[in-house]
């Protein structure tokens, strides 16, 4: 029992709220979901008779908790740093504009934001707004 205790449980709670973190997209939700599961599964098992004290049940429940929010939400960090990298639009050299629709989910968790990212390189046509100074814009900009 105290393999179970200290070893099977926490396990699975960790690998557990990895996969719902990657289905729900909200650390908040997999710590309730965690925490209504195990508090069903604790007064079962002290319906029955396999676990005599309550105390310690509730304190390794509320233990497994907070374990599977700080699993949960260490995967949205990662998952929000990963998109942060791969979504830097690429700039074109040749006087070109680039679109990007971009619909997935940002990183907090709206799937109805869309990012567009327009890169721009292109020559400046003097005028005089600008005191008839002319140069080159090249960059990322990006709207939201």
């Amino acid at each position: 029992m105290i393999l179970l205790i200290f070893f099977a449980l926490p396990l699975a709670t960790i690998l557990l709220s990895i996969v719902l973190e990657k289905i729900l997209r909200s650390p908040i939700l997999v710590a309730i979901t965690f925490f209504a599961i195990y508090l069903i599964i604790l007064f079962i098992l002290f319906a029955t008779g396999v676990i005599t004290d309550l105390a310690i049940g509730l304190i390794a429940i509320i233990i497994y908790t907070i374990l599977a929010f700080i699993t949960a939400s260490i995967v949205k960090l990662i998952k929000c740093i990963i998109e942060k990298i791969s979504n830097r639009c690429s700039c074109n050299t040749n006087n070109e504009l680039s679109l990007v629709n971009n619909t997935d989910r940002n990183c907090d968790g709206d799937a109805t934001a869309t990012n567009t990212s327009i890169a721009v390189s292109g020559n400046i046509i003097p005028n005089q707004c600008n005191g008839g100074r002319s140069g080159c814009i090249r960059g990322c900009y990006r709207r939201c």
